[in-house]
């Protein structure tokens, strides 16, 4: 019952959709509502409401400071052919009240921000962030996973950002200031620093963290001493870097050795072509912490083939260019549900 009333809404989401090219579909407590904005759908819900985002190109800043599941319809060209991407042209800005909220399958072409607030268990699924996500604040539990983040991340010296995961995800930028238990694991980091200056290194002025199971391409990462490096992949060699804690790493890996494909010139930024799974011959292959490969495609739940998001997903859409002789009009919908 639950499958076919959320499959009924995303149809109606699409119809309307496919109409006005914009409604957002609110869900609240089994009623749907339709919104021309998704800051009208936000100031619209409640607490534990679901918001259904349409392939649209929305230009807003978004304020989220209640609990909310927000569901885009993806971020790769190829997955979202039929349905169209969801693209936010600006920022989302989590405020306190925003605990336990959860962001997926949206492209985000600006920032993600956190501002100073007091924020739990916020999660942010198989999304593209294009600029910095900005995590400062009284923050306990923030979990970016199978993203792909163009800006980097930053926490900050001056907040208190604890127990800050970034999993099976693929990031552009740098990562710093990050302290007090976070983790950095299964994720593919592809900073090439031009120098070596210490501003750009990927894990600039990090402490305390884990960083497990990542290949990291950049050739002047720095090391921090009271940060873990446990099962990495590294195109240069760092071992005289590592402390005794820092175990099974492997070093000196040429990039041509280590994925199945990257397009030229694109080694070191995200690229839709680039193959992220390991070569057959990579010694990055069943190397990870848990016994699986190093990288994005490691751990139990490996990065999701084109980011697909967790809800029905639409792979075909043919609708008729005009009414047959009886004035119907065929539509053709291919959905797919999504195991996770």
């Amino acid at each position: 019952m639950k499958k076919t009333l959320l499959l009924t809404l995303i149809l109606v989401a699409f119809t309307f959709a496919s109409q006005a090219q914009q409604k957002v579909l609110l869900q609240h407590a089994g009623t749907p509502s339709l919104h021309t904005t998704i800051s009208d759908a936000i100031t619209a819900a409640v607490a534990n409401d679901t918001i259904y985002i349409p392939g649209f190109t929305y230009n807003e800043s978004l304020t989220i400071d209640k609990k909310l599941t927000i569901i885009g319809t993806g971020h790769y060209q190829d997955s979202t052919a039929a349905s169209g991407m969801t693209k936010i042209n600006g920022s989302i800005n989590f405020k306190t009240g925003c605990d336990q909220t959860k962001v997926e399958g949206v492209y985000i072409s600006s920032s993600v921000n956190t501002s100073s607030q007091t924020i739990n268990e916020v999660k942010l699924i198989r999304s593209r962030i294009g600029g910095l996500v900005s995590l400062d604040g009284t923050i306990d539990g923030f979990t970016i996973s199978e993203c792909v983040l163009i800006g980097g991340v930053n926490s900050s010296t001056t907040g208190i950002a604890t127990n800050i995961l970034i999993e099976n995800s693929i990031v552009q930028g740098n990562i710093r200031y990050f302290r007090n238990s976070s983790t950095v694991q299964f994720c593919v980091l592809l900073v090439k620093n031009s120098g070596n200056s210490t501003a750009g290194h990927i894990f600039y002025n990090c402490e305390g963290m884990n960083i497990n199971s990542n290949v990291i391409l950049d050739q002047y990462a720095s090391i921090p001493n009271t940060c873990t490096f446990t099962n990495n992949l590294f195109r240069v060699n760092y071992a005289t870097y590592m402390d005794v804690d820092d175990t099974n790493n492997i070093f000196d890996q040429d990039i041509t050795s280590i994925f199945e494909h990257l397009e030229t010139d694109q080694e070191y930024k995200f690229h839709f072509a680039n193959d992220y799974h390991l070569k057959a011959s990579s010694p990055g292959v069943g190397a990870a912490s848990d016994g699986t490969n190093i990288g994005i495609y490691g751990s139990s739940i490996p990065y999701k083939a084109s980011a697909v998001p967790s809800n029905p997903h639409f792979f075909k859409v043919n609708i008729a260019s005009e009414n047959d002789a009886d004035g119907k009009l065929s539509v053709e919908l291919g959905v797919q549900a999504q195991d996770r």
